[in-house]
C-alpha cells in the first residue's frame, strides 16, 4: 500500500523497524499530519521517524499513547551525518530528547516513553509535563540535572489527577559529547528543594524515589492527604532519616533498599499525626536491605 494515501482515520501506528528508502516529506506527513484521530503512536524502532516528529507534534492532539526508545543496537542505515557518530547510543539519547522536548502540545496523553534529563544542552525539559494532566504514570530519570528549580515547579505535578504512578530518580544522566554540541554549565540544585516542588496530586497510588541525597525528606512524603498511596520505595541515596510514613491509611508495600547512610530507624518513622491514630494500618509487605 502506498503510505502516502495511508487512511485518516487510523487511530493507531506501530512502526517495527526502520522504513528504508523513506521519503523525508511525504512518509512523516502522511503518518503525523493525515492522521488526525490518531490515539497511539509507536516509533521506537524508527530514529529517522524520531527526528522529524517535533516539527508535527501539534498536529497529534488527541495522541494518548507515545512510545519513544533509546535503542543500544544501530539500524541497518543512518544518512549522514548521523551514521558515523560513535557510540550510536548517544544519537538515540539525543533525537528521543528531541522529540520529548516538544511534548507539551500532547495534552490528552495517558502515557510516554521513560524520561531521561541529561546533562546535554537539548535535554528534556520537565516544564514541558505542565499541561500533560491526563498522564497516569510518569518515570523521570536524571532529576539531579534540573538546572532551574522553577522548572520543577513548571511541571505542576500536583495538577495530574489521573498519575497513579511516579517514580522520581536523582541519579545524575551524563552524556558528555551529545550531538547538538552543547553543554550548559553545572547547575547543583538540593534535592530536597526539587522533592518539594515535584509534590504529586494526592490521588496517586504508587511512589518510588531512587538516588536521594538530603538528610531529611519534604513534608509531603508521608502526609495522610495521599490516602490512595499503597506502595512506596525507597532506592539508594544518601539521606540519614526515613520519612514519617505510619500515619498513611493505604499503605500496604514499604520498600527501603540500598540505604547505608540511615543512621536510625526511631520514632520518626511513626509519629502519631492524630490522636487514636494507628501506625500502618494496611501494611502486609515490609522490607529493608541496607
Amino acid at each position: 500500500a502506498d503510505i502516502s494515501v495511508f487512511p485518516h482515520s487510523v487511530r493507531a501506528i506501530i512502526v517495527l523497524r526502520e522504513i528504508g528508502n523513506m521519503n523525508q516529506a511525504v512518509v512523516p506527513k502522511a503518518l503525523f499530519s493525515n492522521c488526525k484521530k490518531l490515539r497511539a503512536l509507536d516509533i521506537g524502532h524508527s530514529k529517522r521517524l524520531q527526528i522529524v516528529l517535533p516539527d508535527y507534534m501539534g498536529n497529534l492532539k488527541l495522541l494518548r499513547h507515545l512510545s519513544l526508545r533509546v535503542e543500544l543496537m544501530p539500524p541497518p542505515s543512518l544518512p549522514p551525518p548521523f551514521g558515523q557518530l560513535d557510540p550510536l547510543h548517544k544519537l538515540s539519547v539525543h533525537i528521543k530528547n528531541l522529540a520529548l522536548n516538544q511534548i507539551g502540545h500532547l495534552i490528552s496523553l495517558h502515557s510516554l516513553s521513560d524520561i531521561r534529563i541529561t546533562r546535554c544542552g537539548c535535554s528534556f525539559n520537565i516544564r514541558e509535563l505542565r499541561n500533560i494532566n491526563q498522564v497516569r504514570k510518569l518515570r523521570i530519570e536524571g532529576l539531579s540535572n534540573v538546572r532551574h528549580i522553577r522548572h520543577a515547579n513548571e511541571a505542576q505535578l500536583q495538577r495530574k489527577k489521573h498519575l497513579r504512578s511516579l517514580h522520581l530518580g536523582f541519579d545524575v544522566v551524563n552524556h558528555e559529547q551529545c550531538p547538538c554540541g552543547l553543554q550548559p554549565e553545572s547547575v547543583k540544585i538540593p534535592h530536597d528543594q526539587l522533592l518539594d516542588s515535584l509534590r504529586p496530586h494526592y490521588n496517586l497510588r504508587e511512589l518510588s524515589i531512587s538516588s536521594y541525597d538530603s538528610a531529611i525528606y519534604p513534608s509531603w512524603v508521608g502526609d495522610r492527604s495521599f490516602f490512595m498511596l499503597t506502595t512506596i520505595k525507597l532506592f539508594g541515596g544518601q539521606f540519614k532519616h526515613l520519612p514519617v510514613l505510619g500515619g498513611l491509611p493505604s499503605l500496604k508495600n514499604l520498600h527501603v533498599d540500598y540505604t547505608d547512610s540511615v543512621e536510625d530507624i526511631g520514632r520518626e518513622l511513626f509519629i502519631r499525626q492524630f490522636a487514636g491514630d494507628e501506625y500502618f494500618p494496611s501494611l502486609t509487605n515490609l522490607e529493608f536491605n541496607c
